[in-house]
């Protein structure tokens, strides 16, 4: 029996680690290998380090809003894989593991920030106007915080300069655009998914986990 319990103990942070990082890096990969060579060619004024549609962000607000101080352990493989892939090879090493760092733990922090003053039963009703409210400032407040601390990453360059402000509005843009893409395909998954919307797994404030039932729906 203690076996077992170990066993599940362990297999559910790896299966949310796997899930997770799959999850990441297919986005990092749909992003450069489709969205950023269509921005190439049809938008040609935005910083070549931009992307208007920047669908690993996305992810990862999702992720941390759901898992919140355990999302940096969970998206780890997933940030160093796509950092592997589409590493800029002008960093330096110290850079990109700043980079990734920015990447993975800003927005984790925020929403645990939001969680200390905030109510934290917020996750289990998505329905309710708060919560989506919450992920969407939390998203926001994350997008401008990494933008602005990547960009000082990589160009050692002062924030409030004419050109600086520029290409971190348009990292904003991305950013807030590809959340709301992905936000908006998994609406439409578990819409178009009724099984997998009653079998999801919501994590409570207390990192409990219990298994939504569709009875949950005929409760008052």
């Amino acid at each position: 029996m203690t076996s077992g319990r170990l066993s599940e103990k362990f297999s559910e942070p790896l299966s949310k680690m796997f899930c997770h990082s799959v999850f990441l890096i297919g986005s990092i990969v749909l992003t450069g290998e489709l969205l950023l060579p269509l921005q190439i060619n049809f938008v040609t004024n935005l910083s070549p380090t931009s992307s208007i549609v920047f669908l690993p962000f996305g992810i990862i607000v999702i992720v941390s809003f759901f898992e919140g101080k355990h999302a940096p352990l969970y998206l780890l493989p997933g940030t160093i894989a796509g950092c592997f892939l589409y590493c800029d090879t002008t960093l330096t090493a110290v850079k990109l593991i700043g980079i990734m760092a920015v990447n993975i733990y800003t927005a984790p922090a925020i929403f645990c920030l939001l969680d200390w003053s905030t109510l934290c039963n917020r996750r289990e009703d998505m329905l309710h106007p708060r919560a989506w409210r919450i992920l969407i400032l939390g998203g926001f407040v994350s997008s401008l915080v990494t933008s602005l601390l990547i960009h000082r990453i990589q160009h050692d360059q002062e924030f409030l300069c004419e050109h600086s402000i520029d290409i971190v509005m348009q990292h904003i843009i991305g950013y807030m655009i590809g959340m709301v893409a992905v936000l908006g395909a998994l609406i439409l998954l578990f819409r178009f998914s009724p099984r997998l919307c009653r079998t999801t797994r919501v994590a409570t404030c207390n990192h409990k986990i219990r298994r939504k039932h569709s009875s949950d729906t005929d409760e008052p």
